[in-house]
């Protein structure tokens, strides 16, 4: 009994040093993560929207946008929206839009898809086939959008998140 008792607190000391590691550890790496994950979307959105010179955050209906400007004109929106994929993490990804609805670029931020097949999603060869829709254009995989052999699922889920955003804008711009 003596010595389950002993083996138990030696456990439980154990417990203790790993866990106020972990926290130390996590207390001192937040802020640098946070810092990168604000650097790494505001990348995103230069690249979605590349001629923007400044972005202001928008919240509308409890969805957030941000309007580019550039000479103190709005030129476009982007639009961070997420759909569901294969894996159970969603698609996140940016949506750049003109003023007149048209899709100029789409950037994927992160995904749960299968590496090599689902993951194709992000290659610039499927993203390039947004460019230029509307919120009118039907965006069906196998229809005006090429799917990715395999990643059916994936592909779905991309031009999903896609069509998310450009309704989205239509509700919001589009009088």
């Amino acid at each position: 009994m003596r010595e389950i008792s002993k083996l138990g607190i030696i456990l439980a000391v154990i417990c203790a040093i790993a866990a106020g590691s972990l926290a130390y550890v996590y207390q001192t790496t937040r802020p640098v993560i946070e810092e990168r994950k604000v650097k790494e979307f505001e990348a995103a959105l230069r690249a979605v929207i590349p001629e923007a010179e400044n972005f202001r955050e928008t919240k509308k209906d409890g969805s957030s946008f941000y309007v580019a400007t550039k000479a103190g004109k709005e030129i476009g929106v982007a639009i961070p929206v997420e759909s569901k994929g294969y894996g159970s993490t969603p698609i996140t990804m940016v949506v750049g839009v003109d003023m007149t609805g048209k899709v100029l670029r789409v950037k994927v931020l992160g995904h749960g898809e299968t590496a090599g097949l689902g993951s194709k999603i992000e290659q610039d060869s499927f993203l390039r086939q947004f460019m230029g829709k509307t919120p009118e254009s039907p965006l069906v995989v196998g229809q005006d959008i090429d799917g990715i052999s395999g990643a059916t699922i994936s592909s779905r889920g991309a031009t999903a998140g896609v069509k998310k955003a450009l309704t989205g804008f239509a509700a919001l711009f589009k009088k």
